[in-house]
């Protein structure tokens, strides 16, 4: 599943804004990466102000880190970049150059497949009595 991460220094953002920006960020996932809104996860942690600086100096700006699965088009990855960059800074009041999103690359997991289709999966290993009690 998809985590992404929004860090900002304490009082940058209301209730309100995480929840406006979850839903964005939830939405923008989902449609570019074509998977369920409910397979994605928005979390949001604070630092004290005294904690986060820019340019060397005590700053307020929001930083949003997340994956994608490796195999996806760059074009796709960049918009995962760019459309939350966009919305964050339309909903926080934050200037853009003040929004900074890391989108890192993230193998296929091996047991994927057996999480995401758990069905297919014990349908072709389990026997005839499996097969009869998951149809």
């Amino acid at each position: 599943m998809p985590i992404c991460t929004c860090t900002t220094a304490r009082g940058t953002l209301t209730a309100a804004a995480e929840a406006r920006l979850a839903a964005d960020i939830t939405r923008i996932h989902a449609d570019i990466n074509k998977v369920p809104p409910t397979y994605v996860d928005v979390v949001f942690s604070e630092l004290p102000q005294d904690s986060v600086f820019v340019g060397g100096r005590p700053g307020t700006p929001l930083l949003i880190s997340g994956w994608a699965r490796r195999g996806h088009p760059q074009a796709e990855t960049t918009r995962l970049a760019l459309e939350p960059s966009a919305a964050a800074s339309r909903i926080a009041g934050v200037p853009q150059d003040r929004v900074m999103v890391v989108i890192q690359d993230s193998p296929d997991p091996p047991w994927r497949r057996d999480v995401y289709c758990p069905i297919r999966v014990r349908r072709r290993r389990g026997s005839t009595a499996d097969r009869a009690r998951l149809e």
